[in-house]
This record gives C-alpha cells, structure tokens and sequence, in this order.
C-alpha cells in the first residue's frame, strides 16, 4: 500500500525521477514487481528512458518504459516470439547478437547487409541488440537507419523488435569545422568559458522543437555552470544554448551571456562620459535661475 502511494505521488511529480523511483512507477502501473536492473536509453548523453521487465517469468516478454526526465508512465511493448536460433541455457551477448541477426533477416530488415550489429544494454532478464547502418562521417553520432532487438535472457525469446529509419544528411555542405565550433561555443558563453566535451555532428531538431539541422553538438563549462550544452550550426556558424545539465551553484543561475569588451583600462573614462566641469557647471545656473525668480517675483510684489 505505501509503495503504491509513493509510486502514484511520484507520477504527479513533472521533474525528473530516480531509477528506484521509475520502478515503483512502472510497478503500480503494470501491478507486478519489476526487476531492478532496467535498460536504459540515453539522449544526447543523459539517461532519457527506463524500460523495466517484470520479475514474474511468464510476464517477462513485457517492457514497461518509463521517462526519467518527467516520470511520465510510457506504457509497455509485449511480444513473445520463440528465437529462431536453437537455444540451450541463458543467452549471452553473443548469442543474442546471432539470434537478432536471425530474426532480422527472417523480417527483412532495411539494408540488412549493411547492418553492424553490437550489445546496446545487457541485464539478467533480457539483452537489447541493435543493428546499424555505419554512418559515411565518423564525427556524426546522430540516429542511424536499422533495428533494435530485444531478446529474453532466459530463452532467446524475442520480446522486442523495431525498424529505426532516419535521414542521414549529406555532410557535402558542412563548412564549419569541429575546431571553429568549438570557438563559437566558447565565444558565445564568455571569455572564461572552455569545452569539455569535444564537438560532434547530430542531425535533429536545433533548439527544442525547431527546425532539423546539421549541428555540431558539444558541452562548455562556465565559471557558474558545469555543463551548458550548445549547438552549433554546421553550415552557417548560428550557435545556441541547449540547456544547462549540471550547475556549480545553483539550478536557477541563468546562463551568462558573452559580456561587452571592457575598455582598454579599468580606470579610463569612458568616451560618452559627460565631464564633471559640465555636471557642476549646469546645477549652478539652475540655481542662479530660480533665484533670479525668487527675487524678481518679490520685487513684484
């Protein structure tokens, strides 16, 4: 009863959430204990989703996904499909690799021949393997065309399997290097800013939800921040800040902007400064003035 109600105020909660935390989330929405080692799927190098499988055997075909940034119950994927390849004992990794090169074949999986296959996450319940068209540009991280297989640990069973096809771009037009990205980043968060994670090229959305670019992708850290992510436009040099990941001092602490170059002494005066003699000056004929009214209108009177 209490690690429902924890698991309920926890899916309340918009903000990010515990591996601990996600599976008490993904227990009370499945109704079963959940296994404690989850896959987890990272975006842009940060843990973005847990995928939990249940403990109960004849429940473990079933992937409950939970969003590690939000706490969001994503729902559950469930299939159960016997491995093509005979099996006898626990699977390791290479066997699985076997066994989804197997079933993707048997599907007809995009561009099959060119696919390279490798362990993406490996758990004592279940073994995910993808498969990956090799991108044309080493420096490119981004999303490539292939599949995604998910294979039951004890069995060889097939629990999951998915296509991936993204557009991988033409790097033709890439006139920015990895070294004047680097620059624009630094430039753009300061004078003491410096990288600390080197750039490499995504092809995704630029911003949060703008348009897809080519972009270089990379970390800077600042005297108040220790990671502020920034993309770099790999055709025009437009740079942005994507984010704050890690704070030196606080959560709330705005990123700061490259300041105006100071002038050339610290104690110069600056050009448009008016001159003290003026200032003074000015104050005295204000005062002559209102005396001159004052006695003017006595006079008057």
């Amino acid at each position: 009863m209490l690690a429902s109600l924890i698991a309920l105020s926890l899916a309340l909660l918009a903000g990010p959430v515990t591996i601990d935390e996600a599976r008490l989330i993904a227990q009370e929405h499945a109704g079963t204990e959940m296994a404690p080692e989850p896959e987890i799927e990272e975006a842009d190098g940060q843990p973005y989703l847990a995928r939990f499988h249940p403990t109960e055997h004849k429940r473990q075909g079933e992937l409950h996904t939970v969003r590690l940034d939000t706490g969001a119950y994503l729902g559950t994927l469930t299939e159960s499909t016997p491995s093509p390849l005979k099996v006898e004992g626990p699977v390791t990794d290479e066997t699985a690799i076997d066994i989804a090169r197997a079933i993707a074949k048997e599907r007809g999986a995009p561009r099959f021949d060119e696919l390279v296959w490798d362990v993406e996450t490996s758990t004592d319940y279940a073994i995910t393997v993808t498969g990956k068209v090799p991108s044309p540009d080493p420096r490119f991280k981004g999303p490539l065309t292939g599949c995604r297989v998910g294979v039951l640990r004890a069995d060889g069973a097939i629990i999951r399997y998915g296509l991936r096809e993204c557009e991988v771009p033409s790097f033709d037009g890439v006139r920015i290097s990895d070294e004047r990205a680097r620059e624009i980043a630094e430039e753009l968060l300061g004078p003491e800013a410096h990288a600390i994670i080197e750039p490499y090229l995504w092809h995704g959305p630029f911003g949060l939800n703008g348009p897809t670019r080519l972009s270089w992708h990379l970390k800077v850290a600042t005297p108040v921040h220790k990671e502020v992510g920034v993309q770099v436009d790999a055709r025009t040099g437009e740079a942005i800040e994507a984010g704050c990941t890690g704070c030196a001092d606080s959560l709330d602490a705005p990123v700061p902007v490259a300041p105006t170059r100071p002038s050339a002494s610290p104690t110069a005066e600056p050009a448009t400064t008016t001159p003290p003699w003026v200032l003074y000056g000015g104050i005295v004929l204000l005062c002559a003035i209102a005396l001159g009214i004052f006695l003017l209108r006595r006079r008057l009177n």
